[in-house]
């Protein structure tokens, strides 16, 4: 028994110290200015997956299996989840390998689709590409305490924010099926991944889509 101890013991000290290598890591990542991050990024950042809820409980799912673009979505009916695979037409195969977040030379942050550039945030120093119209509190996507001066918050850098977008600007994700009333871009900097989501008001649903280099 007083083994057994001394390896729990033994094995939550291993734990505990990784986790505190990982709070300092994130805490170094986020004490390097906005300028600094998004220099270290210029360049494109290929799609990797996307994952979407729509309606009360359809979800569905985008990833990149042996290098093929595979997608699935399931739903819950009668409190079973019944599961299916989602056939992609030639043009979302398309858009998908092309879907990138480009960081230009003028650290400007923009949404591409096979060079052609829709969502783009200019660069700002001093917070988020703030285009909100109504409060942050309203909106379970942003973290508590958002506002326009928000740069890092729970780890990520904080790019843009808007809820009053034009539709041609997130038009490349119609096959997703999400409402597109609002968008947010981000960087997380422990798991260095750009992050956009968008979402609809209401039912309108959500969809995340991650981007690595």
């Amino acid at each position: 028994m007083k083994y057994l101890n001394k390896t729990l013991i033994f094995s939550f000290a291993i734990l505990l110290g990784f986790a505190v290598m990982g709070f300092k890591l994130a805490e170094k990542q986020q004490n390097r200015s906005k300028r600094e991050i998004l220099q270290s990024l210029v360049g494109s950042h290929s799609l990797s997956s996307i994952s979407a809820l729509m309606g009360a409980n359809t979800l569905s799912d985008y990833s990149i299996v042996n290098g093929q673009w595979n997608a699935n979505s399931s739903s819950l009916y009668m409190g079973q989840r019944y599961a299916e695979n989602l056939q992609l037409e030639p043009e979302t195969i398309k858009t998908l390998n092309g879907l990138k977040i480009t960081v230009g030379a003028d650290l400007s942050v923009a949404v591409t689709v096979n060079d052609m550039k829709y969502l783009n945030s200019p660069f700002n120093e001093n917070g988020p590409n703030y285009q909100l119209k109504k409060s942050p509190a309203g909106y379970y996507q942003l973290p508590e305490g958002f506002s326009a001066r928000t740069t890092f918050i729970d780890g990520a850098l904080y790019i843009f924010a808007g809820d009053n977008i034009a539709g041609s600007e997130t038009a490349f994700a119609d096959f997703i099926g999400v409402m597109r009333d609002a968008a947010i871009i981000r960087y997380n900097v422990e798991s260095k991944n750009f992050e956009l989501i968008i979402w609809g008001e209401g039912f309108g649903g959500t969809a995340t889509l991650s981007f690595y280099k």
